[in-house]
């Protein structure tokens, strides 16, 4: 797969679903396998990556457009400050070489996701579609749910719901993706 495009596999769901917990043990699994894995977090919290009293949090005060750190163990970041929020290709293209995108958040991109349902959309007969699915997804690009316990059904949709702790179901789909590209 080297030089080509990566695989982009997104992940929605509201706070405290699990889909950081998922996509680390996903990470792991792809990273056994060789696969150079990728991560884009999408914080609609603000992130501040420069804590104040701190020499990079002085360069981006004193007006600088992006800094790098870096450290003697070989970890480095970037920071840049831009009028608006980057795109989903320019945040790709900052990963460098790898197979496989895991993106936790940008639920209105176009490209393959899956949608983690919690507790306050859980009943005893079948969990409640968010709110925001048909308003800013499309349901062509969505891999199906995501949940914590049965029952393993959504009201009204006809995609496959799977439990969040089988790994090796949902890898399957995502090496159906990765090896149809």
């Amino acid at each position: 797969m080297a030089g080509e495009s990566p695989i982009l596999v997104g992940f929605s769901g509201y706070k405290h679903v699990g889909k950081t917990m998922l996509i680390a043990k996903l990470m792991t699994h792809y990273t056994k396998q060789q696969v150079r894995v990728g991560a884009i977090k999408h914080d609609v919290h603000g992130f501040k990556g420069s804590p104040d009293q701190t020499d990079t949090a002085t360069f981006a005060q004193s007006g600088a457009a992006s800094i790098v750190v870096a450290d003697t163990s070989g970890h480095y970041t970037l920071e840049r400050f831009d009028q608006k929020p980057p795109s989903i290709d320019q945040c790709i293209g900052l990963l460098g070489q790898v197979d496989v995108v895991f993106i936790e958040g940008f639920k209105q991109e176009p490209f393959p996701k899956w949608v983690m349902l919690g507790e306050d959309l859980y009943s005893e007969t079948a969990y409640r579609e968010p709110d925001y699915l048909t308003d800013v997804m499309r349901m062509s690009e969505v891999l199906g749910f995501i949940v914590a316990k049965p029952p393993y059904a959504v009201v009204n949709q006809d995609l496959r719901v799977y439990d969040r702790n089988d790994i090796d179901a949902i890898v399957s789909v995502i090496d159906r993706l990765m090896f149809t590209k």
